[in-house]
């Protein structure tokens, strides 16, 4: 495997490489409003989508989290929610980001100005969230959209056709989405032989970096990137989401270096989980932001979104014990904003429907149900996902019967076509301002905001 050399901030294939990762360090944590301060009313249209924010660059993504949250808890999600997702879907199949328009075709990709196209990452939940409401016409069109945009090497790229190659993240996501509906073996290996590709191996003894997964190989040395290895890993495990809440080990795994014999190697996911368990070992029990320059873990921060991922790819993993009840903790105090308390009055916790996110809600929820916490913990937060629903919010009921998620993929995943390219998400607020200095990085730089 490569060697994970240092970043090169001045290196501009750095700074789109790196941008997914380090532009999250400048997306503010889920805060409450000051006191006093007037909660702004919660958008009535579209009717069923889950959030208060604008949904351009993360609607289908986060919708499909919550719906897959709701089949965590056994609850069923409001008819609307459903309807929303399947009203987004492309004539082709796939889905995009976002569409305000659904009477409008999908926009195709655009290279001039880096917009348009369908996305990898939102079909790849999408397919998952589908699954789980038992929507199967709509599941099977977007899984055959997927198989028919995978590379030759394998892997994914956020958009097709804008020729940025595969990635280790939207491969990761779609991988997680093919093994959620099964059926799709083939498909998921060629997947995980990609990210194996990218996976730093005893070239970063030294450094601690074995383990890790870099977000694309530009052909001088693969270098670690966290939150591509918080989903990488859950790929290379196999599991689809939910995923099934088990009793998980303690052991660390790390290679052996120099490469040697050993009776049984092991696993790629299983070096990826020891990398996560180390990192969250080193930073508090979370999986810190990165310094935007050098690419580096800034100490002290927490990175909601990446620290849920990398729980969920140790608990599909089966590993992490400490690490992951250390994580769930951080992520439910991160989640619950506290009001400021106010002379004489004593300090109260606030949860409305125009702060929570719902993205960061489901990876709690999903990465909790899967961590062993309680059916009530579980369904609190799926709760406060309803009451984002945009055109009101119905109570959940507990009557479904979640459709099992098979954690071994089996199946033929199809023929492999040649198609090309894809750009990365874009941040919202101040990080994806950051990277429109930088020209192309606006989109390809993690458009699926704090839960990305």
């Amino acid at each position: 495997m490569g060697h994970a050399t240092p970043a090169r901030p001045n290196h501009p294939r750095w700074l789109l490489a790196g941008g997914i990762s380090l532009a999250m360090a400048a997306v503010p944590l889920l805060a409450a409003a000051p006191a006093g301060a007037t909660t702004p009313a919660l958008p009535k249209a579209p009717a069923g989508l889950f959030g208060a924010s604008d949904p351009t660059y993360d609607g289908v993504f986060r919708q499909s989290l919550s719906l897959l949250a709701y089949q965590a808890g056994g609850l069923t999600p409001p008819a609307a929610a459903v309807a929303w997702l399947v009203a987004q879907q492309c004539a082709n199949g796939g889905f995009s980001s976002y569409r305000a328009d659904t009477s409008k075709p999908c926009a195709p990709y655009d290279a001039a100005t880096f917009s348009g196209g369908e996305d990898t990452n939102a079909t790849g939940l999408a397919i998952a969230a589908l699954k789980s409401v038992g929507k199967t016409s709509a599941q099977t069109r977007a899984t055959t959209w997927l198989l028919s945009v995978e590379n030759k090497d394998g892997g994914w790229e956020y958009t097709p056709g804008s020729g940025s190659g595969s990635d280790a993240n939207s491969t990761a996501i779609v991988v997680t989405g093919l093994a959620s509906v099964g059926g799709q073996g083939v498909a998921v290996t060629r997947g995980q032989d990609f990210l194996k590709g990218l996976q730093i191996g005893c070239a970063g003894f030294a450094t601690g970096t074995d383990g890790a997964v870099a977000y694309q190989d530009f052909g001088n040395g693969l270098v670690r990137n966290d939150k591509a290895t918080a989903q990488a890993v859950l790929g290379l495990a196999g599991s689809g989401l939910p995923i099934p809440a088990k009793s998980l080990g303690t052991t660390s795994v790390r290679l052996t270096c120099p490469p040697g014999t050993p009776a049984t190697a092991p696993s790629p996911a299983d070096v990826g989980a020891g990398y996560l368990m180390r990192e969250m070992d080193a930073f508090g029990g979370a999986i810190p932001n990165a310094d935007f320059t050098t690419g580096n873990p800034t100490k002290g921060t927490v990175n909601i979104g990446d620290t849920a991922w990398a729980v969920l790819s140790l608990e599909a993993a089966g590993t992490g014990r400490s690490q992951v009840a250390a994580a769930l903790t951080i992520l439910n105090h991160a989640i619950t904003p506290v009001a400021p308390k106010v002379a004489g009055a004593a300090a109260t916790t606030t949860t409305t429907a125009a702060t929570d996110d719902p993205g960061e809600l489901a990876l709690a929820a999903l990465a909790g149900s899967a961590g062993g916490e309680s059916a009530s913990t579980v369904n609190a937060l799926v709760v406060r996902i309803g009451a984002t629903a945009r055109g009101g919010a119905a109570a959940p009921t507990t009557t479904p019967s979640p459709t099992p998620t098979p954690t071994t993929p089996a199946g033929n995943g199809g023929t492999l076509p040649d198609t090309g390219g894809s750009p990365l998400p874009a941040i919202l607020g101040l990080a994806g301002a950051l990277l429109v200095a930088a020209g192309v990085g606006l989109r390809l730089t993690g458009r699926r905001g704090r839960h990305a």
